[in-house]
């Protein structure tokens, strides 16, 4: 009997790539897995192949992902172990600058942002809190650190109102540093001679903080405050004495 072969150039003779793969696939199933993809067709057996390439992809770049914060996180730890201030912002900016887009260099930001400061570069420090501020999300513990970390480089620079604004930002947050925000806010707002806002922080660190250690300090801050209060309104010098109990405490903390 003739054999019927096919046209090379004839259409209905030719499987697709895809066809191909398909029937690779079937020969390696299981003789009942054979007949259910026969009997629902092919499409079924396409679409599971396609997810599975998908699942491969996705995993793919998740391992290159976690591999790549692995190796950024190796290299924050070594920073973090330099004692010489100019080698650990080097290193620090290195990891920024060769490890965007993961979470070490948002780290590294920040970190770099109290390095600057603990070398007295201030105006470096609040350019790289600032940037830090800007990464982190508005629900992150770690923004309410770069605000304080800003809040404290622009009390030293005497920007004082942009120093109240971070620890008035931060205290209104609960992510652990809105106690500690607002006895900051009130010593700011002191210094600006607003003696009103001062009072309402501290008494904000007390309701926050009641078991807190410097108890009889906030105390102290608070009579004095009111004596500022009531010479400012009068119009003549404060004359609030220092109690004496509070005299060592002051020595502690200057």
């Amino acid at each position: 009997m003739e054999q019927n072969i096919g046209h090379p150039g004839d259409k209905s003779s030719e499987k697709s790539g895809m066809d191909q793969a398909i029937e690779e696939i079937m020969e390696g199933m299981p003789l009942w897995a054979q007949d259910l993809a026969r009997n629902y067709g092919k499409q079924l057996l396409i679409a599971f192949t396609v997810l599975l390439v998908f699942i491969f992809i996705v995993v793919g770049v998740r391992t290159y992902i976690e591999h790549k914060e692995n190796i950024a996180a190796t290299k924050l730890g070594f920073a973090l172990m330099i004692k010489s201030p100019s080698r650990q912002i080097t290193a620090l900016k290195n990891i920024i600058s060769q490890n965007s887009h993961t979470d070490a260099a948002d780290h590294a930001q920040l970190l770099l942002g109290a390095a600057f400061r603990r070398a007295g570069m201030l105006k470096d420090s609040q350019s790289a809190y600032q940037k830090a501020i800007s990464d982190f999300s508005s629900d992150s513990v770690l923004k309410d650190s770069a605000r304080m970390g800003l809040g404290y480089v622009n009390e030293e620079l005497k920007l004082y109102k942009s120093a109240a604004s971070q620890f008035q930002s931060v205290s209104s947050q609960r992510h652990g540093y809105e106690a500690i925000a607002a006895r900051d806010l009130a010593r700011v707002e002191e210094i600006m001679g607003n003696y009103q806002q001062a009072q309402s922080a501290l008494n904000t660190y007390i309701s926050l903080y009641p078991q807190a250690s410097d108890q009889g300090f906030i105390r102290y801050q608070l009579a004095k405050i009111a004596d500022e209060m009531a010479a400012q309104k009068a119009g003549v010098p404060a004359k609030f004495k220092v109690p004496s109990g509070v005299k060592k405490h002051l020595k502690n903390i200057q």
